[in-house]
């Protein structure tokens, strides 16, 4: 909600929501999606596969994964292993993720702060009920945008309509012009799908 000035229903319980989120929104001047998924836990009740399996469609499509943590819980590093053992399990983990401890206005021993930032290295500590160190989690988002992203331009034949369609899938494609038997795309994604639609075009 914080990031895409949302009012989606918000509580601290478990389950308070079951479905994903998505938001369109403007960030560091790309526009991009951010979705809201249910929660990682072990030994998912059975009426919550179905709102699980979303979540990790949700994972599986994502640039960028925002790993929120509950620094207040004192049971935090536990959690945090069971979502990253999915990630593992879901072949996920390759995947950019920032661990971001939320709550930390609610952490009584201050030393945990100080513990985080040593063991997780490129984590950020908020809280964004009071909006704390925000700029920090911001700032960690754009780095990544700016790091991880490209912005190619290629030229295929006129009749290439299925490779045409991949680059599509693939990525943000930010230009189309037509030629008289050419078509030239300018497209931004990270450097993994920059890197797939490269092998694609040359086995075509």
């Amino acid at each position: 909600n914080l990031l895409t000035k949302s009012d989606v229903f918000a509580e601290d319980k478990l389950f308070a929501t079951l479905d994903s989120t998505t938001r369109n929104i403007n960030f560091a001047g790309e526009k991009i999606l951010i979705s809201d998924t249910v929660g990682f836990i072990r030994k998912l009740p059975a009426h919550l596969v179905a709102s699980f399996k979303s979540t990790l469609n949700e994972v599986r499509e994502s640039d960028i994964i925002l790993h929120i943590i509950d620094l207040s819980h004192p049971y935090y590093e536990d959690h945090l292993r069971v979502v990253d053992d999915t990630l593992k399990e879901f072949d996920s983990e390759h995947k950019k993720e920032i661990k971001v401890f939320n709550k930390v206005d609610s952490v009584e021993d201050k030393s945990i702060i100080e513990y985080v930032r040593n063991k997780f290295p490129g984590s950020v500590v908020i809280s964004a009920q009071k909006g704390i160190n925000i700029s920090a989690l911001i700032k960690a988002i754009e780095k990544i945008i700016k790091d991880e992203f490209v912005e190619e331009e290629l030229t295929l034949g006129i009749e290439q309509t299925k490779l045409a369609s991949q680059i599509h899938d693939l990525a943000e494609v930010t230009s189309v012009k037509y030629n008289h038997d050419t078509v030239v795309f300018k497209f931004r994604a990270n450097k993994e799908n920059a890197e797939k639609i490269k092998k694609l075009i040359s086995k075509a």
